[in-house]
């Protein structure tokens, strides 16, 4: 499952805008993602896949559930979704919920990933993971924090401030630039610079062509495609072999590959059998080869009960071309027939 890019969940979000005033019936959990199953005149199921995706699905996986999912229920059941957005241009996503307490939950899907419930002035009541770094902690009776951004927010860009982090970058080319420090990534980086009819490679560019090519993806007009089993919400210059589906949603759903992880005794099982299968196949080829000696002896049964009958009659002290090696104390004798 490919992981969102900042400009994708921006055009998720803004096809998840209807899922506003949506009422929260339940909350599902497994080992790899989140599902909140919403009402809002029909059954919606809000998929939440760690540090990857968010779409909405038509399956779900019911497990026992873990300690963070019946939290999630105990504070969110009920209550009603406000809104939802992503934060700045950021791979994080903001869910307002308002019941008899307003609650926000996180969702960040940069790294491993991580779902965080916090009170309305961002105290953290429970989350998914705990983690530290040296500027930052996530863990329980702290208040969040955003990370700080490594990169400008594209939807607030200016022309002036994109041609000076490009004169001061330090990356050796365009393509670059602009996949890593305004965090576009590589697709988006190689379509801005195809459309806007620049070399790639170059690093003085004309940034009034650039940013228009900027003005018009910030648009967020979104028209989905499949290429090579990916969802992308842009008819993509640089993609072929394109399907072409109603909603970046569809897109995701129809492109998403769970993991299968099999249990230890479905795989011992497998091991077994694969070990049984390489046992009959040796003996399959071990009658095979022991029909063809069978019918050698039976070819030269006549030479071989001669020989046989001069070794036992002279006591070993028997000759005969067609015998290579004989042992009188280890009883053997090899023939070549």
């Amino acid at each position: 499952m490919k992981k969102l890019a900042a400009i994708e969940l921006a055009c998720i979000i803004k096809e998840l805008q209807y899922l506003e005033n949506s009422k929260v019936d339940k909350i599902y959990q497994n080992k790899k993602e989140v599902i909140i199953q919403l009402h809002k005149a029909g059954k919606i199921l809000l998929k939440i896949i760690f540090g990857s995706s968010v779409f909405i699905t038509n399956k779900k996986e019911e497990i026992e559930p873990t300690q963070f999912c019946l939290l999630l229920r105990k504070h969110l059941s009920q209550s009603r979704l406000e809104s939802i957005k992503q934060k700045d241009f950021e791979r994080i996503i903001e869910l307002k919920f308002k019941g008899k307490e307003e609650h926000i939950l996180i969702i960040e899907l940069f790294g491993k990933g991580n779902i965080i419930l916090c009170d309305n002035d961002y105290n953290i009541i429970s989350l998914l993971e705990k983690q530290i770094w040296k500027d930052r902690k996530i863990t329980f009776n702290e208040k969040y924090v955003f990370p700080k951004s490594p990169t400008p927010n594209l939807f607030n860009l200016t022309e002036k401030e994109l041609s000076n982090i490009i004169k001061k970058s330090k990356k050796e080319n365009i393509v670059k630039i602009l996949a890593i420090d305004f965090g576009l990534g590589g697709t988006y980086a190689e379509e801005i610079c195809l459309k806007s009819d620049i070399d790639k490679n170059a690093k003085s560019v004309d940034s009034k062509i650039l940013f228009e090519q900027i003005e018009e993806l910030r648009k967020l007009n979104i028209k989905p495609i499949i290429s090579d089993n990916e969802a992308f919400p842009f008819d993509l210059e640089t993609k072929k072999n394109k399907e072409y589906v109603k909603t970046f949603n569809e897109a995701l759903e129809k492109t998403f590959i769970p993991e299968i992880k099999e249990d230890k005794r479905v795989k011992s099982l497998k091991e077994i059998a694969d070990k049984q299968k390489k046992q009959i196949d040796k003996l399959q080829k071990d009658a095979i080869k022991y029909k063809m000696i069978g019918d050698k002896i039976y070819q030269n049964f006549n030479t071989i009960e001669e020989i046989l009958k001069g070794i036992n009659n002279n006591k070993w002290k028997y000759d005969h071309p067609l015998i290579k090696e004989k042992s009188p104390k280890d009883k053997k004798i090899i023939i070549e027939i």
